[in-house]
């Protein structure tokens, strides 16, 4: 009854506040389990709850808002069993049960056990403070942390597109959200680290990762003012603070986890390192940030003990970034040199972008962006500086480099380079609790080394095989050093021209991205540039299984400056081609082959679905020298693009634009149109494939119509079919219900148009 009688109680108060449009949102349904009710209607900001407390609550600026059934939701993590390391199937046979709402209006399945991230003395002191790790069970391969506190309940999904689910306001209203629809924080500056490792010039790519995972003991000391703004106002209250820093580090827990196998796990006396009198703590939020750093080293040592912790770190509310001190786990005099500060301590920007950072520092990575412009400037590394720009990855300074940058906020994912220094640098420490995990870490083949011409699309495939058959996600990467430069600036032969993406099922990559080819922006895409000039191209593929384990391969791509660009000649432009004629498919070979590249043959592909995919072989192999004739099918489309590639190579080329292919379909019998009035017209008839007829109608209500044909949108006898404007037929509008379309050579043709 208490979930019934909350339920009313809310929706009570909705019905009150309803409007039609919630900003970024469309309307969803609610959750399989009846936990999750989707509020597409609801404005969030008319909501009274939102002025209440408008600093402690997330406001993304495109959502999916939902209200939570917490009683509900109590009932099915009271039966959550307690996690067992050594089980590692526990979570797709077993466990507890829980749907959580996408961004995207979905609901996955996930099982999950209670996985805690305190030690059980101070677990014992807040048991209604409990986090639980989760993966899903319909085969996405996500994983998932999430965690129910007096603040709310709180989730992050990896593995794909990062996702959140946040509290939005005090009446049980949340919001689900991807990382990057999150407004950047205004007072977002960069970071500093402490001392500078030296150079490994070795080029030994990832040691296979996974079958061990590391608990470090974590001291995480806060500021007065970070425990008021997390409603900590005495030693009573404390709790709302230790609740933010459990939100905060399960997240951080849930990405070191599923990258590394390395788990954090807050120590038995946390508290008495939070602080919540400003005017009686040991941090000055307007000092330096190394000032604080000391701080933070002295305050965790003299109060936790040097003995009782692996790692420290502290959060204050100020305007003064991070640092963190390279390599400085498990020593005793620097391992908590780590401070994060934030004007607004909650949320992807906090959690991800600058807590997971700055400990990212202490155990030992560098930053990896290339860019020297906005906070990059003075803080690149120039012998990690693979990322492009900004950089996405961990490491990076995504949305701190201005014109430089690449996204808002970090993707929940370390660089291979990253990966290499966390690595090298566990090798030597050993104050970790380690259990075997009975897991191995995925073998991956980056395939064979290629000269590719300039200028031209190519793309990489790997494979990969993990013994325990888990799901391989990829990521292909560029690992090219050269000099720093504004990702405008024109390709210099040495720097990286490819920016980081998050992991994917696809163990191919495309470069530069399909939606940059298809849109023409190949040769002008700020994010991904083809290479103009001559060089060898470094990649790295890391394959991992979603349980902390991962292995890596290399390949490397040559360019020759002398050949390419390789380009699709025709069809090239928005043309429309006879179906089941043979037309000259032209190409420009641009030396391809010739050696160094050496193609003799290239394959021509169609696509009927404007490039997204080419499932239609017009020529198999076929001599490069330029053109060849072929047969275009009779299927009719208006979004047709050729792709011609390499036989036995990686490089290709696809129309710019879409063309038409006349299917040749007329039709019999009465037909019928259901379009909105004076718009694009939809109609329904009987079709009969002879080849011949031709018919239009113009959507603007002209007299005049232009040229085009008509497409069937789906196979079989009859079927909808989508108007494109030819010159064969004339048409006048009777009223708003009848048209005629006159047939310029013979006959009038009466249909009824229903206005929607």
């Amino acid at each position: 009854m208490p979930s019934v009688l909350l339920r009313f109680r809310f929706l009570t108060i909705v019905c009150l506040l309803f409007l039609l449009h919630a900003p970024g949102a469309t309307a969803q349904s609610d959750s399989p389990d009846g936990m999750w009710v989707d509020l597409s209607g609801v404005d969030l900001d008319t909501t009274a709850a939102k002025s209440a407390d408008p600093g402690t609550f997330v406001r993304p600026t495109v959502f999916r808002p939902l209200w939570l059934d917490e009683a509900l939701l109590d009932d099915v993590l009271q039966f959550a069993p307690m996690e067992d390391p050594g089980d590692r199937d526990r979570l797709a046979t077993g466990g507890a049960t829980i749907w959580l709402p996408m961004p995207d209006g979905t609901h996955i399945e996930f099982g999950f056990v209670e996985s805690p991230i305190m030690e059980p003395e101070l677990a014992a002191k807040f048991p209604e403070i409990k986090t639980y790790t989760a993966h899903s069970r319909d085969g996405s391969n996500l994983y998932a942390r999430f965690d129910k506190t007096p603040k709310g309940f709180h989730a992050i999904v990896l593995g794909g597109r990062q996702a959140y689910i946040d509290p939005n306001t005090r009446e049980g209203v949340y919001v689900s959200y991807f990382s990057d629809e999150y407004p950047r924080h205004k007072d977002a500056v960069g970071c500093n680290v402490e001392s500078e490792l030296r150079v490994d010039e070795s080029k030994a790519g990832l040691a296979f990762h996974g079958d061990t995972t590391r608990t470090y003991r974590l001291a995480v000391a806060c500021s007065g003012e970070y425990a008021l703004y997390h409603d900590a106002t005495s030693a009573e209250t404390i709790g709302n603070a230790l609740a933010a820093i459990t939100t905060t580090m399960n997240r951080v827990t849930g990405i070191y986890e599923i990258e590394l196998a390395i788990r954090f796990m807050l120590v038995a006396n946390n508290t008495s390192i939070l602080y919540w009198n400003a005017a009686t703590d040991p941090f000055n939020p307007t000092g330096t940030i190394n000032q604080m750093l000391a701080q933070s080293q002295t305050t965790i040592n003299n109060i936790i003990g040097a003995a009782n912790y692996d790692i420290g770190h502290t959060f204050a509310v100020a305007d003064l970034g991070g640092i963190g001190e390279l390599q400085c786990v498990c020593k005793d005099n620097s391992k908590a040199r780590g401070v994060t500060t934030s004007l607004a301590p909650i949320g992807d920007p906090f959690d991800v972008d600058f807590v997971a950072h700055e400990i990212g520092h202490q155990f030992g990575c560098e930053h990896t962006f290339n860019s020297t412009k906005g906070s990059c400037k003075g803080n690149r590394a120039k012998e990690r500086a693979f990322e492009r720009g900004s950089g996405v990855s961990i490491m990076s300074y995504a949305g701190l480099c201005g014109v430089d940058d690449i996204t808002s906020h970090s993707a929940p994912i370390f660089h291979s380079e990253s990966l290499r220094q966390i690595q090298e640098f566990l090798a030597t420490i050993s104050c970790a609790v380690s259990v075997s995990t009975g897991n191995t870490g995925p073998i991956v083949d980056a395939g064979a080394d290629y000269t590719v011409p300039k200028q031209t699309p190519f793309i990489l495939t790997a494979t990969g095989d993990d013994a325990e058959a888990d799901a391989i996600t990829y990521a292909w990467e560029e690992r090219d050093l050269g000099p720093a430069q504004k990702i405008d600036d024109p390709d210099n032969g040495r720097s990286p021209l490819f920016r980081t993406y998050t992991t994917k099922l696809d163990s191919w990559r495309i470069f530069p991205r399909l939606e940059f080819i298809l849109d023409g922006k190949q040769y002008a895409n700020r994010f991904e540039f083809l290479p103009t000039k001559g060089r060898t191209m470094t990649f790295w593929v890391i394959g991992r299984d979603g349980r902390g384990g991962f292995g890596s391969d290399e390949a490397r791509i040559t360019v020759d400056g002398n050949s390419g660009p390789f380009k699709v000649k025709y069809p090239n432009t928005p043309v429309v081609i006879k179906g089941g004629s043979k037309k000259k498919v032209k190409w420009d070979v641009a030396k391809t082959n010739m050696a160094p590249v050496s193609t003799p043959n290239v394959k021509i592909l169609l696509s009927t679905d404007g490039g997204l995919s080419f499932p239609t072989v017009l020529k198999a192999s076929t001599p490069n020298d330029g053109e060849e004739k072929v047969k275009f099918p009779k299927t009719g489309t208006l979004t047709g693009r050729v792709k011609i590639e390499g036989v036995n190579s990686i490089f290709f080329d696809i129309s710019d634009t879409n063309f038409a292919i006349d299917g040749g379909f007329s039709f019999v019998g009465a037909w019928h149109m259901e379009a909105q009035f004076g718009t694009h017209f939809v109609l329904h008839l009987t079709l009969r494939d002879d080849g011949t007829s031709r018919l239009c109608a113009d959507p603007d209500g002209i007299d005049s119509c232009s040229e085009g044909i008509w497409s069937v949108e789906e196979d079989g006898t009859s079927g909808a079919v989508s108007l494109f404007p030819t010159h064969d037929y004339n048409y006048e509008i009777i009223d708003n219900n009848t048209v005629n379309l006159h047939n310029k050579n013979s006959g009038t043709l009466e249909y009824v148009m229903t206005r929607l």
